[in-house]
């Protein structure tokens, strides 16, 4: 359990809180939360279980990380990831955008995390994410995001996406 409180005076799209934990060196599960985050100076309680953990005594530490995105969309991306084969059906039902990345950093990636803004005009009508992990340093993988169910296709007339990442120490 851990208690957060918002700085920032720009308006948050949303924030992902990531945990993972540790046997000594050994990853030995994950879990990760996107609470609704306060507003400005606000707090809130967040708190993160392990997954794939059968015994949490063997858990003797754990990587906390933060992203945070803003609207416009901010990237985080300091040039660890490129993004190629970008595509959109944005005329189903339900719309998709996917891509490549590669890691063309010298370092792993332990997360890296894509973040899809939908809009009607100016207006954000959805927001969706994908992500991979652990992406050795030449490594490359694929994502898709598609829009929540429910959420009306025909008002997205457009879509901004932004790539961030957490390199290993």
């Amino acid at each position: 359990m851990a208690t957060v409180e918002n700085t920032r005076d720009d308006e948050i799209a949303d924030v992902r809180f990531s945990v993972d934990f540790y046997d000594g060196d050994t990853e030995i599960g994950s879990g990760w939360t996107m609470p609704p985050f306060p507003g400005s100076d606000e707090y809130a309680e967040v708190s993160i279980a392990p997954t794939h953990v059968d015994n949490h005594d063997r858990i003797s530490r754990v990587g906390v990380s933060t992203t945070i995105r803003v609207d416009p969309l901010t990237p985080l991306n300091s040039g660890e990831v490129a993004v190629s084969d970008v595509s959109a059906d944005l005329a189903a039902e339900q719309l998709t955008v996917s891509s490549r990345v590669e890691n063309v950093s010298d370092n792993q990636l332990d997360r890296v995390y894509i973040h899809v803004n939908f809009y009607d005009g100016d207006e954000l009508v959805d927001w969706q994410h994908d992500g991979l992990s652990r992406l050795a340093a030449g490594d490359a993988g694929e994502w898709t995001v598609q829009t929540s169910q429910g959420v009306d296709g025909s008002r997205i007339e457009d879509y901004k996406y932004c790539v961030t990442d957490q390199r290993s120490d």
